[in-house]
């Protein structure tokens, strides 16, 4: 017998799956056009101006003190200049689905996702 949440988990795991790989591919026909940190920065200007837009509406709070921005700025900074910039950079020679392949595996291995915790 089926829980009533099994559906939506199995939805939610289709639907991650799905904007998650076609972000490579999405990065890849952008690269084409556009140089590739333009590209990255436009796309990260985009996404940060909704999502602060959709953070101010919902009534989050924001952090206040230097220390707690200071923090913020230095992982966002590595993040999306050394992962996500790294790959932009990247997915000018190398095809979306190795790119997606090997982010896929390097997330897979053993204690990744434990550096972060």
């Amino acid at each position: 017998m089926k829980r009533s949440g099994d559906g939506m988990a199995i939805l939610a795991y289709v639907l991650v799956s799905f904007f998650w790989g076609s972000t490579y591919l999405a990065i890849k026909i952008g690269v084409e056009g556009m140089p590739p940190m333009f590209f990255a920065g436009v796309r990260f200007l985009i996404a940060g101006s909704i999502m602060l837009v959709f953070s101010v509406v919902r009534g989050y709070s924001f952090p206040s003190s230097k220390s707690e921005l200071s923090r913020l700025w230095l992982v966002g900074l590595f993040m999306l200049l050394g992962g996500n910039g790294l790959v932009v950079y990247a997915e000018q020679w190398v095809d979306s689905g190795v790119a997606s392949l090997i982010m896929a595996t390097i997330r897979s291995l053993p204690g990744y996702w434990s550096t972060f915790s």
